[in-house]
């Protein structure tokens, strides 16, 4: 079974985005605070992580910038970044993301985007 991380501080999106991943066979780690991914990738070893840019009180991008640095034994972990600001969609790669997904994101996208990077890790 694959698992995914989902760090948004929106628990309506993260219910939904549970609802959706666990429905086609995924492991899910909803994830409310951004100070707690770290410790979380290290203890659930998911196969994606989803991260919303707009965390209360950190910044998305730096966490991805964290998981993604040489000193981090997480960093082949692919990353996929999501938020409502569409202007980030070209700013994913600054941070190393694997990818972007759009808010308000169909259900088939999300799956889709998933599925791609849980296979190449």
């Amino acid at each position: 079974m694959m698992k995914v991380l989902v760090a948004d501080d929106d628990a309506a999106i993260l219910e939904v985005v549970d609802l959706i991943l666990s429905h086609h066979g995924f492991k899910v780690k909803p994830i409310m605070k951004g100070k707690d991914i770290l410790k979380q990738v290290e203890s659930f070893k998911p196969d994606v992580i989803l991260l919303d840019v707009n965390l209360s009180g950190h910044d998305g991008m730096e966490i991805c910038k964290e998981l993604k640095s040489d000193e981090n034994p997480c960093k082949h972990i692919p990353v996929i970044l999501f938020s409502a600001i569409h202007d980030l969609k070209s700013k994913h790669v600054e941070c190393e993301a694997d990818d972007f997904l759009p808010k308000p994101f169909d259900n088939d996208q999300l799956i889709k985007k998933i599925k791609k990077h849980a296979m190449k890790n």
